[in-house]
């Protein structure tokens, strides 16, 4: 399969993922329970997919790489989101999608889009070094952004109040992959291992600084509310395993 058939694969799953928050906008309980899922299985395909192919790809020297794009990350969110706790003024009731400030969503969402950009970039950068690695990244995207999805739209939609403002933030978001694969394309003799590692670590590190601050933070305050929930959470955990093993 090309590089461009595969970036239409993904892409086309990232808006049809990204579709079932939106047309489920108004019920709230919906939106939660795929963003607890989410959460949980974006947890898994950091912990045991992504994090060991960064150590792969460059050992010590990625989780450096990582841990200054994790850092910088926590200070912009500091200083652009300030209290993550908050929440909605006379909402009765509770979701840990709630739990988000309506400042951060923009945050979050430029985030997600420069995390799919470098997805993207990886994606070209795999096809170069070899076929075998290249199948595996296309695998692993296209499992991992079913969920990264479903979890960012979730956000979305709760948060925007028009579906205008919605339909064009999640339409930037899906279109950040391709994006990434077309200017990797066009700058392709550029490409090198060292881009590579880049990539792997801006992607890997924007990904676990929203998990961190944005998704689970959030949702530990839920918690406190409604512990059933951790059952859901669990569950995306569990499907990222079972993914994973099929891969």
């Amino acid at each position: 399969m090309g590089i461009f058939a595969e970036t239409l694969i993904l892409t086309v799953t990232i808006l049809a993922s990204t579709a079932i928050p939106f047309f489920w906008k108004q019920n709230h309980k919906k939106n939660s329970l795929m963003f607890l899922i989410g959460t949980g299985a974006l947890t898994g395909i950091v912990i045991f997919d992504l994090l060991p192919d960064l150590w792969t790809l460059g050992g010590a020297k990625s989780f450096w790489m990582l841990l200054v794009v994790w850092i910088a990350y926590s200070v912009l969110h500091k200083f652009k989101i300030g209290s993550h706790h908050h929440d909605v003024p006379g909402s009765g009731e509770h979701t840990s999608v709630s739990h988000i400030r309506e400042s951060s969503i923009f945050f979050i969402l430029s985030s997600m889009m420069a995390h799919c950009f470098a997805s993207g970039v990886l994606l070209v950068i795999a096809s170069d070094l070899s076929s075998g690695l290249a199948k595996n990244v296309f695998y692993a995207l296209c499992a991992h952004k079913v969920y990264e999805a479903l979890t960012v739209s979730s956000v979305v939609v709760e948060k925007l109040k028009t579906r205008l403002k919605i339909g064009f933030a999640l339409v930037g978001y899906s279109m950040s992959l391709p994006v990434g694969v077309i200017l990797s394309v066009v700058f392709r003799s550029s490409l090198s291992s060292n881009v590579a590692l880049i990539a792997t670590s801006l992607a890997a590190g924007t990904l676990l600084g929203c998990l961190v601050f944005d998704f689970w933070m959030p949702t530990l305050s839920h918690l406190r509310h409604s512990k059933k929930d951790l059952s859901w959470l669990i569950v995306g955990l569990l499907m990222t395993q079972l993914i994973l093993l099929v891969l």
